[in-house]
């Protein structure tokens, strides 16, 4: 999971390149899906091409998940913010 100004950076990828470099691995990336509980910002877009493109040049195989369903606070990570009150039983 990348996080904006935490795990982002072109160091970052790099050293992570390094570590991974000459292994049967693949990175999948997944940047931050921000919500207003989480106490982290999304890094951005530039920064995670940044980051997969430096992993992709150290020979490290990777993949981007790209966020769908921000709007709704569906995207992953998101869903278990929205917890509710239990249930209220149906009256038989």
């Amino acid at each position: 999971m990348l996080l904006g100004g935490v795990n982002d950076s072109a160091p970052h990828a790099r050293e992570l390149a390094r570590r991974l470099g000459g292994r049967r691995v693949k990175v999948n990336l997944i940047p931050l899906n921000p919500a207003p509980e989480i106490p982290f910002a999304a890094p951005t877009p530039e920064a995670v091409d940044d980051f997969c493109r430096i992993l992709a040049e150290g020979d490290v195989m990777v993949s981007v998940r790209r966020a769908r369903g921000q709007d709704i606070l569906a995207a992953c990570g998101q869903l278990h913010l929205k917890r509710d009150a239990a249930p209220t039983p149906v009256a038989s």
